[in-house]
């Protein structure tokens, strides 16, 4: 018969949770605790709220083994806490070498048969990792025998938690943090957000729309200093430059949702006509199937994961810091906002708000026209002796299709595009048909900037990219619209490329939006190897690659010419793969698919961490 429930041995409580906080203390590597007082005070709170939800299941488990009395009074805690400490260490091991969290990715490859050894791991290493656990779970016991043995030195832990004023500094360490780490998201502030990262398990607390109701707004001029990341290195090494005797402009054209079938001799005739006299890549994939990964990865070479760092610490892409450097004047313009995604905190930090001009009204064709004008008076008034850059981002093709009369190619269009009243399935070919002719006023715009180009000679030394920043899907693979799948319809973007003296050519093999930086900064005079700030390769290399990579928000996708395979980033359903064959069918044998491409998944895995500090 059990005896009955006793006063849970307080010394043990405080050293379990004296030794959670303890073993967070490698996280200090990460964190930002030395960038000023008030950051310190904030990794302060971070690890005593933290330390205290990693501490809670120990708690329960105290709870639990005093209740069942005899023996489990010791075994159930000291077994919870060495999973603890067997989780976090885990955690801060894979932290130290990828950068990122244990995720659906991770725990993906360790329960896939032969993942752990495609990992690289000896049985060496398994050993020792198995004498770290085993340690872990003997100090676990052995705390637990020290605090049997000096229990009646301490009182009793029911008495130590009335006192009042440690749960009012515990509040005051959990709310200050929430809110600290909401005013740096807000003002961008990066120190605070990448110790925040740091933390395992860690859950962000936004509150932007709520502060712009309140009257704080995120500034437009956000502090940048080429030299202040906090964790990443980015690039490897500084770029070394020989800048060319003549140096090239760059107008940087991205269109909305627009995908690949949509460059076609009727829909777009002027698009078509300069595409035939310039580089266009048939087979070319978005890096996402939302704008902010696609734009990320056409403007960083990056693969999509490394979004959330880079929004951490507002780092620009090297090619930004490149026109800087070399003197270059720029405007950007966009008929979305670039404060949505934060591109202004990404893509743009460190450009003056006055270059950044997002007038929104509303309808998207309106706007574009608008921008276009601003750009061409832009290009007109430039000074002349130097190089300019300039950047448009085209609202006309998103939902719900933007367009005037008079670029009507399918007359059998949903007029009254009512999200109340539609019915997806009975109007998703007049849908469609709105999507297309909006794509006719996109080329139409289009031939604006060109044409002006091409009246005033500038052609002859200036780069021109035209692309999608994803695609759109009308139900051929189920969905309507992006954002949700890697199907094709929502990441195969059109590609069209001009540079001076490049012979007009068709290009079938596969490309990524990762390939565009690595072939642009050649032609800027940048002599670095490509691995230095970037992970594609120059789009005119047509040697056969094993995969592209596309990301959202909280999935990545690698696919080969066979198959697509979606892992997730976060923890949230980290066993939930999503298989298919590159043209998003159905397959069987998902488990053996994944197995066999394991090689690839490692590859991704450890690309992931390249430009991140170890």
């Amino acid at each position: 018969m059990s005896k009955s429930p006793q006063p849970i041995a307080s010394p043990f409580l405080w050293l379990a949770f004296l030794s959670v906080l303890a073993f967070m203390l490698p996280l200090m590597k990460f964190s930002a605790y030395n960038s000023g007082f008030a950051n310190a005070l904030y990794c302060l709170a971070l690890w005593v709220s933290y330390g205290a939800l990693f501490w809670s299941p120990v708690w329960l488990a105290a709870v639990i083994g005093n209740r069942l009395g005899g023996k489990a009074r010791a075994i159930v805690p000291v077994v919870m806490l060495g999973l603890v400490h067997t989780l976090l260490y885990a955690d801060i091991f894979i932290y130290q070498i990828y950068g990122f969290h244990i995720n659906g990715f991770v725990l993906n490859l360790v329960f896939t048969p032969g993942g752990i050894d495609s990992l690289g791991g000896s049985d060496g290493t398994q050993m020792v990792f198995a004498a770290k656990v085993s340690g872990f779970f003997a100090l676990c016991a052995l705390l637990w025998w020290l605090a049997a043995r000096g229990q009646q030195h301490f009182p009793s832990t029911r008495t130590i938690f009335k006192k009042r004023y440690l749960w009012l500094l515990f509040l005051l360490f959990a709310v200050g943090e929430r809110v600290t780490y909401g005013l740096a998201n807000i003002y961008g502030y990066a120190p605070v957000m990448t110790s925040a990262s740091a933390v395992p398990a860690y859950q962000p607390m936004t509150f932007k729309h709520f502060a712009k109701n309140l009257g704080v707004d995120a500034p437009r001029d956000i502090k940048y200093k080429n030299d202040d990341s906090l964790h990443l290195s980015y690039p490897l090494s500084p770029l070394v430059v020989e800048k060319p005797q003549q140096p090239l402009n760059v107008v940087w054209l991205v269109a909305e949702s627009w995908r690949w079938d949509m460059l076609d001799a009727r829909i777009m005739p002027n698009t078509w006509q300069f595409a035939s006299t310039a580089a266009r890549f048939t087979n070319h994939f978005s890096g996402g199937n939302g704008t902010r990964m696609g734009m990320f990865t056409l403007f960083y070479g990056l693969h999509g994961a490394y979004w959330f760092p880079m929004l951490k610490e507002t780092r620009p892409p090297v090619v930004m810091d490149l026109f800087r450097q070399q003197g270059y004047q720029w405007q950007m313009y966009t008929s979305a906002k670039f404060s949505y995604p934060e591109f202004d905190k990404t893509i743009f930090a460190g450009v003056e708000s006055s270059a950044l001009d997002d007038r929104n009204e509303g309808l998207g064709w309106k706007d574009d026209r608008h921008h276009v004008d601003q750009m061409l008076q832009f290009i007109e008034k430039r000074d002349q002796t130097k190089p300019f850059m300039t950047f448009m981002f085209f609202e006309s093709p998103h939902a719900r299709y933007y367009f005037p009369e008079e670029n009507v190619v399918e007359k059998d269009y949903l007029a009254d595009f009512n999200y109340a009243t539609m019915n997806i399935e009975r109007d998703i070919g007049k849908i469609k048909n709105r999507y297309i002719n909006s794509c006719n006023h996109l080329d139409s715009q289009f031939a604006r900037v060109i044409g002006y180009l091409r009246d005033h000679d500038l052609l002859k030394n200036t780069v021109v990219i035209l692309t999608g920043d994803h695609g759109e899907e009308f139900l051929e693979n189920g969905r309507w619209g992006h954002n949700s799948m890697f199907h094709n319809q929502q990441i195969h973007t059109p590609l069209v490329v001009w540079a001076p003296g490049m012979t007009p050519a068709v290009y079938g093999h596969a490309t990524s939006h990762i390939d565009w930086v690595p072939t642009l900064l050649p032609m800027l005079g940048v002599k670095n190897p490509v691995s230095d700030y970037a992970q594609g390769r120059s789009l005119f290399d047509t040697s056969a690659r094993d995969y592209r990579v596309a990301s959202d928000w909280s999935s990545i996708a690698i696919m080969d010419d066979k198959y697509k395979i979606r892992m997730p980033l976060t923890s949230s359903g980290a066993l939930r793969n999503e298989v298919s064959d590159a043209n998003d069918k159905a397959v069987e044998n998902t488990r053996d698919i994944i197995a066999e491409s394991q090689h690839k998944l490692i590859s991704l895995m450890k690309s992931l961490s390249t430009y991140k500090q170890k």
